[in-house]
């Protein structure tokens, strides 16, 4: 013989079902999405692009290489049609001002052998073009000459604020805020302009080697998300009202094994 309280049992499932609807609407709240990167060597065409991982949370080894095919100060050069590091196409432009000559170092690991400079003081601009402004964008822009030390730049991009690399590492390795900084979670901008310049307190050469631009969708809810949260707050009330209304114990209820 064993006995059961309806009141409870019922009571019990009510309770059940309020907890699976709370857990179905969290796990279906949020669209799952991934995040696109965009890798840029800046050099000189002479040296090899840049293959492998960066510091961006990315699998993607390609890199596209933004050529500076000048030698002398005050030109401006800007990308052609870039790819993500998949290989895949992608909208994002990138262009710069050189503010001194460009020239190699070595053992930087490709990516530190070579860019563009600031001289001492001179700010020289850079523009990032064809951002999503519903995506969020993290910013990756690294500095050093290439496996030494004591070159260092002051990255500035408006409305995000200036940060500085330290330049007390080199290539080929990543270092943050020794030889990469990250401008993060900037979103609502189709286009970004900043500058680089000469770290002053470390160096009077200020290296802009390459730049990672990560983009990732915002988390939006999916329609029946809202269905689904409106079931579970119905039920809620529901129960509640129920418990508080109830003002006598129903009876139990046998059931014979």
């Amino acid at each position: 013989m064993m006995t059961f309280d309806l009141g409870k049992v019922r009571s019990g499932l009510a309770a059940h079902t309020v907890w699976v609807l709370a857990l179905t609407f969290v796990l279906s709240s949020f669209t799952t999405s991934f995040a696109a990167v965009v890798n840029i060597d800046i050099n000189n065409g002479v040296t090899p692009t840049f293959v492998g991982v960066g510091a961006a949370p990315d699998v993607g080894t390609t890199w596209n290489a933004v050529n500076n095919p000048a030698t002398t100060i005050g030109n401006s050069f800007s990308s052609g049609s870039l790819v993500n590091s998949t290989g895949g196409a992608s909208s994002i432009t990138f262009s710069a001002f050189v503010a001194e000559a460009s020239t190699s170092w070595g053992g930087g690991g490709d990516l530190f052998n070579d860019g563009i400079r600031a001289f001492n003081g001179n700010s020289a601009s850079f523009t990032i073009g064809g951002l999503n402004a519903s995506e969020i964008h993290d910013i990756y822009l690294y500095s050093a000459a290439g496996s030494g030390t004591g070159t260092a730049a002051s990255f500035t991009i408006t409305g995000f604020g200036t940060q500085n690399v330290s330049g007390s590492a080199g290539g080929p390795g990543f270092a943050l805020g020794d030889n990469y900084v990250v401008f993060g979670g900037i979103t609502g901008v189709t286009s970004l302009s900043g500058t680089y310049t000469n770290f002053a307190s470390v160096s009077v050469h200020g290296v802009f080697n390459g730049l990672q631009i990560e983009s990732q969708a915002q988390a939006v809810p999916e329609p029946n998300t809202y269905a689904l949260g409106l079931s579970g707050l119905t039920a809620l009330c529901l129960l509640a009202w129920r418990r508080k209304q109830r003002s006598f114990r129903i009876r139990d209820f046998s059931v014979t094994q």
